[in-house]
């Protein structure tokens, strides 16, 4: 079942994408009951992260792009953090490191401090503004086409600053993962996904419960393109037992 928080998530990116709708088309879109959307959207206007006006509701005119991330960031944190320990052990000093927009690479940052120097490639704009923040990682902002939902770049100058380095160590999430394969609800955020896979020299994917709850349009990749699986110890153990089956390194955060 999806969290409160997460479908707070996904209303204001709809909002964000298509610029506003009604409750029964948010109800339809989320496959969640017309009062459940009331209810959401009660709580998101307190938060000053929407408007309703005249039937209509739309994300707040302010600072969509916070509104968008806040909603993100905010959700299972603590999981977050658990998974964020977990993959540190995985890098060193010196190493150069490949970031996806997946907020839960936002927890591996305050670990990174302690690991300078160290090169953080990220396409996303949240990660970004907390890495310049740090004295001694440098940034590499691969630019590109701005995605407001995300806070993050995508498209072909995207694509190609990526191919043109070769990282040490790439990490990303998913927004969903079934035994095989992982999965993203963009199409060209799958694809700037895919790109740092393949300039990556080893890869860790962070899951939570929570991904095997959820579905995805785009198939992003094969699981088998990781080195490790960085797992939430909530996962269904039958579920872990399965990876380990099919050959892969999971390692319980």
């Amino acid at each position: 079942m999806v969290s409160p928080a997460d479908r707070r998530q996904q209303i204001v990116a709809t909002l964000v994408k298509y610029g506003e709708n009604t409750v029964e088309e948010l109800a339809r879109e989320l496959d969640v009951s017309s009062m459940t959307i009331y209810r959401d959207v009660a709580e998101l206007e307190a938060a000053s992260l929407v408007t309703r006006r005249r039937g209509m509701i739309r994300a707040a005119d302010s600072s969509l792009v916070e509104s968008a991330a806040a909603i993100r960031i905010s959700s299972n944190e603590e999981v977050k953090d658990t998974l964020a320990a977990g993959v540190v052990q995985y890098l060193r000093p010196g190493l150069s490191v490949c970031l996806d927009d997946s907020t839960t690479n936002l927890s591996l940052l305050t670990h990174l401090e302690n690991m300078q120097p160290i090169t953080v490639i990220t396409n996303a704009e949240f990660i970004a503004k907390e890495v310049r923040a740090q004295r001694d990682t440098e940034l590499i902002l691969t630019g590109g086409t701005y995605e407001t939902w995300a806070d993050a770049y995508s498209g072909l100058i995207t694509e190609s600053t990526i191919a043109s380095v070769r990282a040490d160590v790439c990490v990303m999430s998913a927004t969903a993962v079934d035994l095989h394969h992982h999965y993203h609800p963009s199409q060209s955020i799958s694809r700037v996904k895919r790109a740092m896979l393949a300039s990556s020299r080893f890869s860790i994917l962070a899951i939570d419960a929570s991904k095997l709850e959820r579905s995805a349009l785009f198939k992003v990749g094969d699981l088998k393109e990781f080195d490790v699986i960085v797992a939430d110890s909530r996962l269904p153990d039958d579920y872990i037992a399965q990876l380990q089956e099919n050959g892969h390194h999971v390692d319980l955060a």
